[in-house]
């Protein structure tokens, strides 16, 4: 892995950098929810990285890259630094997987008509516990917990992150802090705003022309996608999406059923043209 930085119209954004096995794959786009960092990706990356070229992206307001002031995190701002991102790397027909809120921005940009002329088109588009509406009732528990958080002196936060979930690895707990370190509760607060400002981001499926898998939480553990949210992106879904729900998994199934993740990711990848 190496760190990139890279030129946008927004500033200079952070991603993380795995190499591939070598041409003839769709590159790999990894992003990030929100309060969260590339450094979520730690085990995913270089998994993928056995198959494809992987880059996973410091979103606007997220580790390394701009922090514009709040009321600057609407998903179109989002979606656009994400266009310019895959045209200034010139990463034709790449796959784009997100994580909540960078569901959302994958699924905004994935049903944008002609998003950008040089990269017209995407592989694939891997959507893991995307918000129906960031002004839902689940939603809002993640970001009352979020807040706390925020709240917290830093020991005490890396007590609670740490002992949050008895799936989550010592290295997935530093990846969350990592991403709590390196943003603040006004642009947490502006996302939350920002998003809830949209709507409702089922219907963007049926706008989607790429191959889609969505990935939802186990609804016994700790989801984001409530039932009747679940029951509706089924009916927006295009003929070439497929919904997959993982067993044990919390909200953040990457961490809390890596081995389940990568397997639901490489039988979809497997399908793809």
């Amino acid at each position: 892995m190496r760190s990139l930085y890279v030129d946008l119209p927004a500033g200079r954004f952070h991603c993380r950098h795995w190499t591939g096995p070598g041409a003839g794959r769709p590159p790999l786009v990894l992003l990030h929810g929100a309060l969260d960092s590339a450094a979520t990706w730690h085990r995913i990356g270089p998994e993928l990285a056995r198959h494809a070229e992987v880059f996973a992206l410091d979103q606007r307001g997220h580790g390394a890259s701009p922090h514009p002031p709040r009321g600057h995190y609407d998903f179109r701002q989002a979606a656009d630094d994400l266009a310019a991102f895959l045209r200034e790397l010139r990463l034709i027909r790449p796959v784009l997987i997100g994580h909540s809120w960078g569901a959302a921005v994958a699924l905004a940009l994935a049903a944008r008509a002609n998003y950008t002329p040089d990269t017209s088109a995407l592989s694939g588009l891997v959507l893991e516990e995307p918000p129906s509406s960031f002004a839902s009732p689940l939603l809002r528990e993640f970001a009352t917990a979020g807040e706390e958080l925020m709240g917290l002196p830093d020991h005490r936060r890396a007590t609670v992150v740490r002992g949050m979930s008895p799936c989550h690895n010592s290295a997935a707990a530093e990846a969350t802090l990592d991403g709590l370190r390196h943003t603040t509760p006004e642009i947490f607060h502006s996302i939350m705003a920002d998003g809830a400002a949209a709507g409702d981001l089922l219907p963007l499926l049926a706008r989607v022309t790429a191959p889609v898998l969505v990935l939802r939480a186990d609804p016994a553990v700790r989801p984001g996608i409530d039932p009747l949210a679940w029951g509706r992106a089924r009916r927006y879904l295009p003929e070439h999406g497929r919904l997959a729900q993982v067993p044990g998994a919390d909200h953040t199934i990457h961490h809390s059923r890596t081995a389940d993740y990568l397997h639901a990711l490489r039988k979809f990848l497997r399908t793809l043209p």
